[in-house]
Parts: C-alpha cells; sequence; structure tokens
C-alpha cells in the first residue's frame, strides 16, 4: 500500500504484485477493508457496549486520515475481519453434529441390524467417562437408524493408552461374532465378507 499511493507515477506503477496462497489474496483483502472503512465514514460513530458516544478511543476517518494513518487503518480493518470470519468457523464448526464418522460400521441387510464402533483411547482412570461420552455422541445417529427399522447396536469400545483392554472390546468381539443358523450363511470368500463394512 505504500506504494500504490506513492504521489509519483514511476513508484507508483512499480508496486509489486503478491504471491500468496490460494485461499488469501492481499488485494482482495486490502479492496473488502477500505469499503468497510468507506462504509463506517457512511453510518458514523456507533455506541460500543455500555459506553455512550465519544466515551471510547475515537480512530480518524477514512476521508480525513494521512496516508500513514490508512494503513494502520486497513491493517486494522483486515485483523478485525480476519479474527471475524476465524470466530465464524469455531461456532460453525461446533454446530456440525450431524457430520459424525463412526471409526466402524457394519451392517447386515438381511438382518437388518447395524453396529456403530467408536474407538477411544483413554487414560485407564477415564475408560467408564470415555465410554459413556462416546455413547451420549452417537446417540442420535443410533436413534434416527432405529426410526428406519435398523436393529442398532451402539459399542463405544476403549483400549487404554497403555495397552489396557476394557470390557467393551471383548464384549463386541463376542456380540459380533455369528454363532448357530447365522454362521453356516456367511459367504467364504473374502470379497463377499468385506461387502458389509462401511
Amino acid at each position: 500500500m505504500t506504494l500504490t499511493k506513492s504521489q509519483d507515477l514511476f513508484v507508483r506503477g512499480a508496486a509489486p504484485t503478491l504471491a500468496t496462497g490460494k485461499k488469501w489474496k492481499p488485494a482482495a483483502a486490502v479492496a473488502e477493508a477500505k469499503a468497510a472503512l468507506r462504509h463506517r465514514d457512511i453510518v458514523g460513530h456507533v455506541q460500543h457496549g455500555r459506553g455512550g458516544f465519544g466515551l471510547g478511543a475515537t480512530t480518524p476517518t477514512w476521508q480525513e486520515a494521512t496516508p500513514n494513518e490508512w494503513r494502520h487503518l486497513v491493517m486494522e480493518e483486515m485483523h478485525h475481519q480476519e479474527e471475524a470470519a476465524r470466530c465464524t468457523r469455531a461456532v460453525s464448526q461446533a454446530q456440525q453434529v450431524t457430520n459424525l464418522r463412526p471409526d466402524l460400521v457394519l451392517w447386515s441387510n438381511t438382518w437388518r441390524r447395524v453396529f456403530i464402533v467408536e474407538l477411544t483411547v483413554p487414560w485407564e482412570d477415564a475408560i467408564d467417562e470415555a465410554y459413556e461420552r462416546k455413547k451420549l455422541r452417537y446417540a442420535n445417529l443410533a436413534a434416527e437408524a432405529e426410526e428406519r427399522g435398523w436393529d442398532v447396536k451402539l459399542r463405544p469400545v476403549e483400549v487404554g493408552c497403555r495397552g489396557f483392554v476394557a470390557s467393551s472390546t471383548t464384549r463386541l468381539l463376542k456380540e459380533g461374532r455369528p454363532s448357530g443358523r447365522q454362521s453356516k450363511n456367511l459367504p467364504l470368500s473374502p470379497k463377499g465378507a468385506v461387502t458389509g463394512c462401511g
């Protein structure tokens, strides 16, 4: 901005083009900040928080600012916009509850049964907490599948970070193993055995 606002025509024409990543373009960010500052000039002073008009620090208007103040105002506005965008992304990520992806989903169209398996590797003294947390996390997903006529088995499994295998893991292995008449109907080819995984 220092070169583009120069009074010398040659200096102004020699301003370099900044090459950055794909997501952030300096020229677009500067233009957006300038537009926001011009808009602020049109709107005028507004009240922030509980303080009345004129109680906060006053900033120079865009039209009355000097070139040095322009640079400062633009950088401050760009920082403000980036911070607002970061806060928006953080809030939207917290609301993405529907994008749950369990570690393992096993299902059978024949028996209309689905196993939702979520692996956790907690400290050994926090295994019970991890089990309850994961069970609550996928409770809505399990309820939605049950409404569609599936027999849902929600199975959070824990393996402690030092190698302790919780009882939920052995319970899943016993429950997931077909027995009796079911084991006779299983496909023998590896290709058929993998079709029920997602």
